[in-house]
């Protein structure tokens, strides 16, 4: 789960490109080098949980590679159109049926408070944003999630992207589409624009690293952790992964925020 899956890359996408510039290093854009650098992470922590896991992890038997290449040719350009058809739709019927009904979710919490009366059916809602029910569960983490510069939206975005990684671009859409002070701007200018109340940037650079740290590492995703118990067949090390991994990814982007902030 360390390895960078393209569950991710919607995350590292919109985060470098709210927090690096279009500037270049040898002619070479820093996003690239950034977006690079985020598969070399999970790479090397790859490797280096199995160095450490091998003398913990103990084979009973002994193991052997076969591995038969085959010959190469040229590509079925009929073929391979068809098997990224089928691969887009997979996304659309996989992940976004999930991001369609966690939107759904978020609007409706963020549309609703406690002291609204629910008459849907007849008068659009005046629960401000800041009042809502959504606001309320975000707020609720933000004693817990503030060491990592998050503020109560981001982490409505952590929690729904529990279900999914790329959810969390879905939330944060979502969620900044539903401001109508400004609604010519883009998602990404509102991104980028949002300040807390002490007039600080929501999405500093500090903050933009600690969340590319936190996804980097953090076992956050419900069918990671069923393929983790179905290999493993094992609840113990399921458990112990889950745990492990999201203390690291705590602990990793809080030292990333502190530092740099």
């Amino acid at each position: 789960p360390f390895m960078t899956c393209s569950a991710r890359l919607p995350v590292y996408s919109i985060i470098i490109a709210l927090i690096f510039t279009d500037g270049t290093f040898f002619g070479v854009k820093y996003k690239a080098i950034a977006l690079l650098g985020m598969y070399f992470l999970g790479f090397a922590t790859s490797l280096l949980a199995a160095f450490i896991l091998k003398y913990f992890i103990k084979n009973k038997g002994k193991t052997f590679l076969v591995m038969d290449l085959p010959t190469y040719k040229m590509p079925l350009w009929k073929y391979d159109f068809k098997l990224v058809l089928g691969k887009v739709g997979e996304f659309i019927t996989g992940a976004g049926k999930i991001i369609l009904a966690v939107s759904v979710i978020l609007w409706f919490l963020s549309y609703f408070g406690p002291k609204d009366d629910f008459h849907i059916l007849e008068h659009h809602s005046d629960v401000k944003l800041e009042n809502s029910y959504l606001a309320k569960i975000g707020k609720q983490m933000e004693p817990v999630i503030s060491p990592l510069g998050y503020d109560w939206k981001m982490g409505v975005g952590i929690l729904t992207s529990f279900a999914a990684r790329e959810v969390f671009v879905g939330t944060m859409s979502t969620l900044y589409s539903l401001d109508d002070d400004a609604p010519e701007k883009s998602v990404i200018e509102k991104m980028r624009s949002d300040v807390k109340p002490n007039g600080e940037k929501v999405f500093s650079f500090a903050t933009g690293l600690s969340i590319l740290i936190f996804y980097a590492f953090a076992m956050q995703c419900i069918s990671t952790i069923a393929v983790v118990y179905r290999e493993t067949k094992s609840w113990k090390w399921t458990a112990i992964q889950l745990i492990f991994m999201s203390g690291l990814a705590y602990l990793a982007s809080m030292l990333v925020y502190q530092f740099f902030k």
